[in-house]
């Protein structure tokens, strides 16, 4: 089943670069900090897009700081992804 996926800019706190939210259906928001500039939202939305196609929301089984390091580590650009 292919994820819906949506992505908003909207203002986050000055840690957090992007969050994504999911559902039961593969629905997938991501928010990207309008505080950041266009290269960084870039790599924020790919680091939480790898999250989403590499299954780390819906496989419980890898602990989140191993999941954050994979997506940093995936460097390969999606089929039609915007590359920063």
């Amino acid at each position: 089943m292919t994820p819906e996926i949506f992505a908003l800019l909207l203002p986050l706190p000055a840690k957090v670069k992007a969050v994504t939210v999911t559902d039961d259906n593969l629905v997938f928001t991501i928010v990207v900090s309008e505080y950041l500039c266009e290269r960084s939202r870039i790599a924020a939305l790919h680091h939480e897009l790898n999250h989403i196609y590499e299954d780390h929301f819906t496989n419980q089984a890898i602990p989140i700081a191993v999941a954050e390091r994979l997506a940093d580590e995936i460097k390969k650009p999606r089929p039609g992804a915007i590359t920063p």
